[in-house]
C-alpha cells in the first residue's frame, strides 16, 4: 500500500497538485487516479501528435508550392514550340517526369501537357471547321513526395498560347474512343500512343475523359504510323496490329493521322475474368494431366480469321485448370485423345466481364468418328431436351434424342 501512495504522490508532484496521504486514502482510489492521469497524459500526446504532423504535412506543402512555382516559371520562359512533352504530342523538351529533392525529401513532378481545340473558332471536324485546331496548349503539373506518409498530389493549372497563329497547318487529329461491354464509356483508361516514323516521333501516355474519349489535336500526319495500347488496372486490354503474314488483315490495324482531318478509333475494354475447368469421366470421375485447346469468338485477324484466345491448355493432377484475366467472350474447347460428351455450362461457354466461371468438362473415350450436337431454343439460347437429331449419309441415317441438360 505504501508503494501505490507513494507512486501516485509522485505523479501527483510532477504535476503540480496537493500530496496525497496515506491515512484515509483506499487502494482503488488511488489506481482510478493513476488511470486518469494516464488518460489525461494520453490526450496531451494525441494532440501533439497532431499539431506535429499538420505541421508537417503544411511544410511539405509549402515546399510543394514552391516546386510547382518555379517549374510554372521555368515552363513560361521556354518558347511556345518548346511547350510540350518530348515524345508527345504536342513535342517539346520537357520530360513527363522529373525527381527534385528539397530539404532532404524527394518530391516527384508528372507533367501533362496537351493542344486544346477552343470552340471560339470553330472546332475540328465541326461548322466551322477549325483547320488548324491546336489554338493553346493545357499544362498540367502535379507533385507529390515520393515515400512519404502523404501520398496527395498537389496539381496546378496553367495555359501556353502562341504569339502568332496556330499550330502546324501539315498536322492532324486522333480521336480515341473508350467503352466496356455494354458500350458503356470508360474513363481514366491508360493510352499508350506510339509513332517512330513521324517527324517528330511521337511516344506519349494519357488518359481518357469521363466521356471515355481521348482527344489529341495536334499530331504529325502518318499513313498507319500509329500504334495504340489501351489498358486499365483490372481490365482487360486492347492495341492495334502491324500487318503481317500471319495478320495480314488486323481487326485493329495501325491508325492513321492525316493533315487538318479527324480519325477516330475506338476499342473495348471491361473488367478481366477467370474460367475454372474441371475434367471429368461419364461418372464424374476426375481425369488428370488431359490438355485441350480453348478458343473465343473475339478475333484480332480477318480474312483468315485469327481468334484472340486460342491456346493448348493441361488440367492439373486434380483435374482442374484455371484462366484468369481473360476477356468477356463465349468460349468452345476441344479436347485431346478423349471425345467431348457434354459441358456444363452448354457449350459455347458464356463469360461475362468480372466474373469467376467454373465449368464441367464431360469426357469419353476417344473414338474414330464422333459428333457432339446442342440443340438450343432459338430466342432463349437455352438447351432443348427431348428433341430428335437425324444424322444422314448416303449410307445410313441415325436418329437420337436430346437428354435432359444436366444442372
Amino acid at each position: 500500500m505504501h508503494y501505490f501512495v507513494a507512486l501516485i504522490n509522485r505523479v501527483l508532484r510532477c504535476s503540480g497538485a496537493q500530496v496525497l496521504r496515506y491515512r484515509g486514502f483506499a487502494l482503488i482510489e488511488v489506481v482510478m487516479g493513476i488511470g486518469l492521469f494516464l488518460l489525461f497524459d494520453a490526450g496531451v500526446y494525441a494532440g501533439a501528435l497532431f499539431v506535429s504532423k499538420s505541421i508537417y504535412n503544411s511544410r511539405l506543402r509549402i515546399l510543394e508550392g514552391g516546386i510547382l512555382n518555379e517549374q510554372v516559371e521555368m515552363i513560361r520562359n521556354l518558347a511556345y514550340a518548346d511547350v510540350g512533352i518530348a515524345g508527345g504530342s504536342p513535342s517539346g523538351v520537357l520530360l513527363r517526369t522529373v525527381t527534385t529533392t528539397r530539404n532532404g525529401i524527394d518530391f516527384i513532378i508528372t507533367r501533362t501537357i496537351r493542344s486544346i481545340d477552343d470552340p471560339y473558332d470553330g472546332m475540328i471536324g465541326g461548322s466551322p471547321n477549325d483547320i488548324a485546331p491546336a489554338d493553346y496548349k493545357l499544362v498540367h503539373l502535379e507533385i507529390v513526395c515520393d515515400g512519404c506518409v502523404q501520398q496527395n498530389p498537389l496539381s496546378f493549372f496553367t495555359h501556353a498560347g502562341p504569339r502568332t497563329l496556330e499550330g502546324d497547318p501539315t498536322h492532324g487529329a486522333l480521336f480515341i474512343q473508350v467503352f466496356d461491354a455494354v458500350g458503356a464509356p470508360v474513363s481514366n483508361a491508360s493510352v499508350h500512343v506510339i509513332a517512330t516514323s513521324t517527324q517528330p516521333a511521337i511516344d506519349l501516355t494519357d488518359t481518357t475523359d469521363q466521356s471515355g474519349m481521348l482527344k489529341l489535336v495536334d499530331l504529325p500526319s502518318g499513313i498507319n504510323a500509329y500504334e495504340i495500347v489501351i489498358t486499365k488496372a483490372g481490365y482487360t486490354s486492347e492495341q492495334t496490329i502491324e500487318s503481317s503474314p500471319s495478320i495480314p488483315n488486323p481487326v485493329h490495324p495501325l491508325a492513321s493521322v492525316v493533315a487538318q482531318d479527324v480519325t477516330e478509333v475506338s476499342f473495348a475494354i471491361d473488367r478481366v475474368s477467370s474460367l475454372i475447368f474441371t475434367a471429368l469421366d461419364g461418372t464424374c470421375t476426375v481425369i488428370p494431366d488431359i490438355s485441350f485447346t480453348l478458343r473465343g469468338t473475339k478475333l484480332i485477324g480477318v480474312s483468315p480469321d485469327v481468334p484472340k484466345i486460342d491456346e493448348l491448355i493441361t488440367v492439373d493432377g486434380g483435374g482442374v485448370f484455371t484462366r484468369g484475366e481473360i476477356d468477356w467472350d463465349n468460349y468452345s474447347i476441344l479436347p485431346s485423345g478423349y471425345d467431348l460428351i457434354g459441358v456444363i455450362p452448354q457449350l459455347p461457354i458464356p463469360l461475362s466481364p468480372g466474373v469467376n466461371q467454373p465449368s464441367q468438362i464431360i469426357l469419353g473415350s476417344n473414338t474414330p468418328r464422333s459428333l457432339l450436337v446442342n440443340v438450343r431454343d432459338g430466342v432463349t439460347l437455352q438447351s432443348v431436351n427431348s428433341a430428335t437429331v437425324m444424322v444422314i449419309d448416303s449410307e445410313d441415317t441415325l436418329m437420337k434424342i436430346t437428354d435432359t441438360p444436366p444442372n
